[in-house]
């Protein structure tokens, strides 16, 4: 069939009826054209004989209001798992006799089922590919659907005897064979089940398609509508959305499925022509760019392709930003630990300079770092302080980019206190039930009892360690909520802010499954909450899934002064986004309770403590130096247990208010080397102070310096080579005095120091000598570092950068044993071609130059076009191991 661009018309269904073929009455008919667009749950239904509100239910995917398949618009759905849509009908007579149903689908991607039902589960369902369990049982592989091909999928639901007949595209005009037994039945497949007579409609579905005018009706002429012979519908921008800006330089557009066979992807920047012909043609709803340019207006338009022709889409817009979108931490957020590492996407650049500063001061003049990878690992941070960052990303092409300020704020820096730790394993194994409790922070003199109606808690295998409890959620009599309670001893529990959590493993899920260290339901946390059970999800109030068999830390704030519970899933940051918040917190009443109505589950590890940090951390089991301590004469006499390649510091302090990590080292017993036999021993002389309290601090030893030079004393052994032939500038130590005449100032080195290795030093301030290299520079610098059997090393270096655009610029490494040829390259940019300050940088030595004798080389190679920048500037080099 030819294809031809033409105007989209809505369609119309023409069908002539055989004789004595009538129609009957349409019951149902629901063909999403008076929704608003976007994802249909909770909009109230719109169609003839739909009641009540749609719910999206199950473990992901979306259903979403989109471009439809009989001319208006349909259900989108993408999915890959088990994802289901229900709204309430009101159908006659529904659950009696016989009624026709059918609806158009078209599939994008397949999954597994695709079925549908009106009478809420499964059974009699009819869709693709059906098993005995899931919708018609078809004997064979299934009926094929051709991806992008729309279909009308029909029928017949006979509850008199028991049956669902199904057919693909039958003949609209001539009514169907229902018997199985007459030789011309030529259905696609029947079950001897009918549908479920609840009156509500269910779209189940591990498929990504469309699904469109739905009907149930009295008579096969009210639901065999031809499959419409359309254009596709002009599909909606998904990402970005419309007028979107910020949009990274490398990016992927996707667009709503509207069923056709192929899509033409035309992207042109504001202010050009529309492209003759498309960037690209695809038969996905998405699609990638790369190398877009920074803060430009672009316009984008997808047009889409079937069997019928082609339809042309609507224009999109978007605006890109500077290249950089932050991830970690999410601005404003707070609470922020000071060993995050600072993280954000970008869109190509070479290398980043960061930038970070205490809210109210005035930006650096210098970057904080640069670094060649998307993070910076932050440190140093003052305790609750608003900061803001920012990133300018480093081009190839020379044309960096500054992103938006990002903010966050720090957490106290005050450690955190667990005061509740039970993690079953002091237990004899069998029931829990009559134990004396063992658990840190849980009252020993109290057992642990039944709430109200007796289950079954068993002490068997944990989840992070040898044992936890293993809870089913009925007891002898099948009632389905049991509860086990102690008593705990967590001082001040009632009062300010508590955070708890606990390892959770669902084995079968029922009804709720929560744990509480109040005694009772308000405030608790855990799996199937609604309003009187655990934590009200206001989006999704029945169920947050859990799959089975796998475990989660399920973490909460209980904060009492605000009467609130807040929960997460898995979190990894307090600023991470909640899975459900309550204005309800957890009694007063010390007793910590676990609940099941119905659910089989394992729980393990419990834990309250102060702050969110205490709760998820990887606890330290490791066993730390052994300290003993002698009183002789006049000395101290320490003796403790040491490991080979650890270093061990003294630190004292007269009082125990704070952390053991923070004390001072005592005069100067810091940096004390293994014995190799296993102990260590130190004597002190009594101190003067009436009492003292003494600690042993292990640690790793500082990396180990293969080169280190700040180039004062002398040139740290580099080597210069002039690759120009002698008629380029050639590098040069001594005491830089360099000033383009623009901004560009160079006349110390890093932190003020007297020498450092450059292009041309200068004399601007003596002879005038500004400090320019010539046109014709190819110049090296060479360090020689071995790195045989080294698995690891970092350089670091400070520099100052004043370079033409068309200069090259890089860090070379290259292999000693195979002709000095380059085994890896890292490229230099200068950011600011106004001014030229000293910024530190900090790279890890390629894996391709590691164990290898290698030389380290910066090669500065001029292109040719200007003589007014005075080059690159190199100081305190070093080049480290762990």
């Amino acid at each position: 069939m030819k294809k031809t661009q033409r105007t989209l018309m809505a369609a119309a269904a023409v069908v002539t009826f055989a004789p004595g073929f009538s129609q009957g009455e349409i019951l149902f008919r629901e063909e999403f054209d008076s929704y608003v667009q976007g994802s249909i749950d909770g909009q109230l239904g719109m169609g003839l004989g739909t009641t009540g509100a749609w719910e999206v239910t199950g473990n992901g995917g979306t259903f979403t209001v989109g471009p439809g398949l009989s001319g208006q618009e349909g259900l989108v759905i993408s999915s890959n798992v088990n994802s289901n849509v229900y709204v309430a009908h009101t159908v006659p007579g529904w659950g009696t006799g016989q009624l026709w149903f059918s609806y158009l689908y078209n599939e994008a991607t397949y999954g597994g089922h695709f079925y549908v039902s009106g009478g809420e589960n499964y059974a009699g369902a009819f869709g693709h590919p059906w098993t005995t369990t899931w919708g018609i049982n078809n004997e064979g592989e299934g009926v094929g659907y051709a991806p992008k091909q729309t279909y009308r999928v029909v029928a017949l639901l006979d509850w008199d005897a028991g049956t669902t007949t199904m057919w693909v595209d039958p003949d609209p005009s001539t009514a169907p064979v229902t018997d199985p037994a007459d030789a011309s039945f030529d259905a696609v497949a029947y079950k001897d089940e009918a549908q479920a007579t609840t009156g509500r409609l269910r779209i189940g579905s591990w498929c990504s398609g469309v699904i469109d005018d739905i009907i149930i009706g009295t008579e096969y002429a009210d639901v065999a509508l031809a499959a419409p012979e359309v254009l596709p519908v002009a599909p909606f921008a998904v990402y970005p959305t419309e007028g979107e800006i910020g949009i990274l330089l490398d990016e992927t557009l996707i667009w709503t499925f509207n069923g056709a066979t192929t899509f033409d992807v035309f992207l042109w920047k504001d202010g050009e022509s529309v492209p003759e012909s498309p960037n690209f043609t695809t038969g996905l709803a998405s699609y990638s760019f790369s190398d877009l340019e920074p803060r430009t207006l672009y316009n984008w338009r997808i047009d889409s392709t079937n069997e019928q022709g082609t339809t042309t889409g609507s224009v999109f817009t978007f605006v890109t930003g500077d290249g950089v979108s932050a991830i970690l931490p999410p601005t404003g957020a707070s609470n922020v630990p000071s060993d995050l590492a600072l993280s954000w996407t970008s869109s190509g650049a070479v290398s980043y300079d960061v930038y970070l500063w205490e809210e109210g001061e005035e930006k650096p003049a210098t970057p904080t770092a640069t670094v060649m990878e998307e993070s910076y690992p932050l440190e140093s941070l003052e305790p609750s302080t608003n900061y803001v960052w920012e990133v300018v990303s480093n081009y190839s092409s020379g044309s960096p980019t500054t992103s938006v300020q990002f903010t966050f704020t720090s957490d106290s820096g005050v450690p955190g206190e667990l005061l509740l730790h039970e993690e079953f394993e002091d237990y004899a194994p069998g029931d829990l039930i009559g134990q004396f409790a063992s658990g840190v922070g849980l009252d020993p003199s109290q057992v642990w009892a039944y709430q109200a109606v007796e289950g079954t808690f068993v002490v068997g295998e944990g989840l992070s360690g040898n044992q936890g409890v293993i809870v089913t959620g009925y007891d002898a009599d099948n009632n389905d909520s049991v509860d086990a309670q102690v008593g705990h001893t967590v001082e001040g529990w009632g009062t300010g802010v508590f955070y708890m959590s606990y390892l959770y493993n669902q084995i079968s899920a029922r009804g709720h499954a929560y744990l509480s260290g109040g005694g009772s339901f308000n405030g608790a946390f855990g799996h199937g909450w609604q309003s009187f059970f655990a934590i009200d999800n206001v989006t999704n109030p029945g169920n947050v899934p859990y799959a089975a068999e796998q475990t989660f830390r399920l973490v909460a704030k209980i904060d009492f002064d605000a009467g609130t519970t807040t929960m997460w899933v898995d979190p990894e940051y307090e600023f991470d986004d909640p899975a459900a918040f309550k204005t309800d917190a957890q009694l007063a009443n010390p007793i910590l309770i676990i609940r099941s109505a119905g659910t089989d589950f394992i729980v393990d590890d419990v834990r309250i403590g102060t702050n969110f940090a205490s709760v998820i951390a990887e606890l330290d089991t490791s066993v730390g130096p052994d300290l003993s301590m002698v009183r002789n004469d006049g000395n101290l006499e320490f003796t403790w247990t040491s490991e080979d390649g650890m270093i061990y510091d003294l630190v004292s302090s007269s009082d125990l208010t704070t952390a053991p990590s923070t004390w001072p080292v005592y005069e100067d017993n810091s940096e004390i080397p293994a014995d190799g036999d296993g102990f260590n021993e130190l004597v002190i002389p009594l101190p003067s102070d009436a009492e003292m309290f003494f600690a042993v601090k292990a640690y790793m030893p500082p990396p180990t310096a293969l080169f280190s030079s700040d180039f004062e004393s002398d040139n740290g052994g580099l080597v210069a080579f002039d690759y120009s032939g002698g008629s380029g500038t050639a590098w040069a130590w001594g005491g830089p005095d360099s000033d383009n005449g623009y901004g560009s100032v160079v006349d110390s080195g890093n932190d003020g120091s007297s020498n450092v290795w450059a292009l041309n030093l200068g004399t601007f301030s003596g002879a005038g000598d500004r400090g320019f290299y010539n046109t014709d520079t190819d110049a090296g610098l060479q360090l020689a570092v071995d790195l045989t059997g080294v698995a690891e090393a970092t350089l670091s270096f400070s520099q100052a950068l004043d370079l033409d655009g068309s200069d090259t610029v890089a860090i070379n490494f290259l292999d000693v044993n195979d002709s000095n040829n380059v085994v890896a390259s890292i490229p230099i940019t200068d950011p600011d071609p106004n001014s030229s300050p000293w910024e530190p940088r900090m790279v890890a030595v390629p894996s391709e130059a590691l164990g290898k004798n290698i030389l380290i080389e910066w090669r500065m190679i001029s292109g040719g076009i200007s003589s007014e920048f005075i080059g690159l500037y190199l100081d305190d080099i070093s080049v480290t191991t762990p």
